[in-house]
């Protein structure tokens, strides 16, 4: 591709072919359900509902794009449309970026950033697509739930969003 493009162009130009990485953002809310809804099933639905609203391959989906954002407030329109959703609480969104060092940042808007929680989601790297998790972590929750919370020890994934000896951040700069 290089070669390519450099026999194509003004002579002297440096031109930097790079593949796509991507960055994938991991939903993490809680919620009440409809009552007499199940569970089981509704949480299903729901998760499949966030990974293809995230998916850039999705019709109803992220496009395929290098300058893309996630936002909060998105996510949050897409659960209050769901039959299954009553109320929607509180949410943070983990953002999981494998960097050029082949090492790992794990950031979670959850984290203060100049006092207030962070309610978006941008690429660190400009030539990265989004992506979701497979699994998002969705609570249930009685009507009294009102803070974010930042991600602990606990909520993490071996093999997705725990991370070891990677950076760690307050949200996407």
């Amino acid at each position: 591709m290089t070669a390519y493009l450099r026999e194509r162009s003004v002579p002297g130009l440096r031109i930097v072919v790079r593949n796509a990485v991507y960055e994938c953002i991991q939903v993490r809310c809680a919620l009440r359900l409809v009552r007499g809804v199940h569970p089981g099933a509704a949480l299903i639905r729901i998760n499949q509902a966030i990974v293809e609203f995230l998916s850039p391959w999705h019709a109803d989906g992220c496009r395929a794009d290098f300058n893309w954002d996630v936002r909060a407030e998105a996510i949050e329109a897409l659960l209050r449309q769901l039959d299954d959703v009553d109320v929607v609480g509180p949410m943070s969104l983990l953002h999981i970026v494998r960097t050029d060092g082949n090492t790992y940042q794990l950031l979670d808007t959850a984290r203060a950033h100049g006092g207030a929680p962070v309610r978006q989601v941008r690429p660190v790297q400009p030539w990265s697509l989004v992506l979701p998790t497979p699994r998002h972590l969705i609570e249930l929750i009685g009507a009294s739930s009102r803070s974010v919370q930042a991600t602990g020890v606990g909520k993490l994934e071996i093999g997705g969003t725990f991370i070891i000896g990677g950076a760690t951040g307050q949200g996407t700069p």
